[in-house]
């Protein structure tokens, strides 16, 4: 079938945060990688709620959340 929405959504939150992460092409921002992943986990992606989670847990791109960490870890 036809990718939904959210996937094709959720995909490009999910290239465009690695981006950032990684400068790669970008510069190093790891605050809009963090807000890009959580559009992608808030979007259900498994991925980016993973991502997300080790973000918030590490306090990278924004104050540290371990509790939050682990509920879209556990989503996930």
């Amino acid at each position: 079938g036809a990718p939904r929405a959210a996937d094709s959504a959720a995909d490009a939150a999910l290239r465009e945060a690695r981006e950032y992460y990684r400068n790669r092409g970008v510069p190093m921002a790891p605050a809009l990688a963090r807000q890009r992943l959580k559009q992608a986990a808030e979007a259900g992606d498994a991925r980016g709620m993973v991502a997300y989670g080790w973000l918030l847990a590490n306090g990278l791109g924004g104050l540290r959340d371990v509790e939050q960490a682990r509920e879209w870890i556990n989503e996930a």
